[in-house]
């Protein structure tokens, strides 16, 4: 006898079709409530139409009774304004609204309460329509003063009428309002179910999940960030390099030190190239930065780093020792490494002291098991009790110099930090540094 156990793959599926549905209702609700808002914002602007029409009806009436007195009064030096010509413009107009306005009433909302109101409407709008008509087509004063005895006397029952047609369109259009809002409510409610539904079933289950991956990525981005800033910052010197010996070989006439410069032109190019294809390269690993990892000598790396600012270190005159034999090898990422070597030592030329040749000695111990790497320059030097806590941070400068950016040294700390490493300083003012690198 045994128990059949269903595999971990068939409940997949079952996931899979959860998770549709879900996805599914929040759409549809998502649609829905799209169509009803569009539908309401419709309605809105309908309803905003009928009350501006309406609005409109009781300006022009207001303004045919105005042009009717202008047109009886002739102490006002304004005959060239309110003409017959003018007045019939206006009656032509409110004919023209008036008709527009039972046309929509009739389209849109067809009410019982509104028709007869309109019906109540239509005979002041056809008596205000042919006594202005009259009063245009008038050609004496009696004529005229009797049509605008007729406006006049019809005009307050119109404006009336029309106030109450208005209200009973406010009226409408706050009930359709309100009808929109309690719907909205109503899927909103429904989404937000289906929301929690979800979370319940769906997402906590796969939280530990996501949280790792989200932890995979922040470690990619951090390998991006990390190589861009090396692209950024560490090919600066070589590029500054071959800058530089163009220009002593431009300037120069004698062809030993043409020919010598050359060769340092192809080390120096040959080196960037190197570095460029070993970042292509590390940019293509898919895993922990670890597995990049090489067995490394400390003279080579430093023999590349001297050629790569070869121009800075004679330009600087700059004594550079060392000594590797107490630890001459490492396992490391290479790109660390020199970017390490070439941030220290140009960090040394950089902040050299104005009064003397700048002397860098750089040597490898073995303690406790680990491997130290010291850099110690005579150089400016810093006030650690003033700016120690701020040596590594980003951006962060502490003397005058056109090239200082204050990335060499935060982006050599993430990078040794990244591997599991410490850097530390000791300095004093005018008595130059010493960086402790520990791997």
């Amino acid at each position: 006898m045994f128990i059949l156990q269903t595999p971990p793959i068939m409940t997949y599926p079952r996931y899979k079709i959860k998770y549709i549905l879900f996805i599914l209702t929040i759409v549809l609700t998502i649609v829905a409530k799209e169509v009803i808002l569009r539908h309401s914002l419709d309605k809105q602007n309908t309803d905003a139409e009928i009350i501006n029409l309406a609005g409109r009806q009781r300006m022009l009436s207001q303004r045919i009774s105005k042009h009717l007195l202008f047109l009886e009064n002739d102490d006002y030096d304004l005959k060239d304004t309110y003409t017959k010509k003018g007045l019939l413009e206006l009656v032509d107009k409110f004919e023209e609204a008036n008709n527009f306005l039972k046309a929509a009433n009739k389209r849109d909302y067809n009410f019982t309460q509104v028709n007869s109101l309109f019906n109540d409407l239509s005979p002041l709008i056809e008596a205000i329509i042919i006594s202005s008509r009259k009063a245009v087509a008038s050609t004496d004063r009696s004529t005229l003063l009797n049509s605008i005895k007729s406006v006049a006397s019809i005009e307050h029952s119109f404006l009336q009428q029309m106030e109450l047609i208005v209200a009973e369109y406010q009226k409408i259009a706050e009930q359709n309002l309100a009808n929109t809002k309690k719907v909205g409510l109503i899927l909103s409610a429904i989404a937000i179910i289906v929301l929690l539904a979800e979370f319940i079933f769906l997402i906590l289950p796969l939280f530990n999940k996501v949280f790792k991956q989200n932890k995979l990525l922040e470690n990619a981005n951090r390998k991006l960030s990390d190589f861009a800033h090396i692209a950024s910052h560490n090919l600066r010197a070589p590029v500054s390099n071959l800058n530089s010996l163009l220009y002593f070989h431009k300037e120069s006439n004698d062809p030993e030190d043409r020919y010598e410069i050359m060769e340092k032109l192809e080390i120096t190019a040959n080196n960037l190239n190197d570095t460029m294809n070993t970042l292509i390269d590390a940019l293509k690993t898919k895993s922990d930065t670890r597995e990049a990892n090489e067995i490394l000598t400390f003279r080579d790396v430093l023999d590349k780093t001297k050629e790569t600012i070869s121009t800075k270190i004679q330009e600087s005159a700059a004594e550079i020792s060392y000594d590797f034999d107490k630890a001459p090898q490492i396992l490391y990422n290479p790109i660390y490494l020199e970017s390490i070597f070439l941030n220290l030592l140009t960090n040394s030329i950089k902040y050299k002291s104005p009064d003397r040749e700048p002397k860098i000695n750089i040597k490898t111990l073995n303690k406790n098991g680990k491997v130290q790497l010291l850099f110690q320059d005579n150089g400016l030097g810093i006030n650690m009790e003033r700016n120690g806590d701020k040596l590594f941070g980003l951006n962060k400068t502490f003397h005058r110099h056109p090239e200082a950016k204050g990335v060499g040294l935060f982006m050599t700390r993430t990078q040794i930090e990244s591997m599991g490493g410490t850097i530390t300083a000791k300095s004093e003012v005018d008595k130059g540094v010493l960086f402790t690198v520990t791997f």
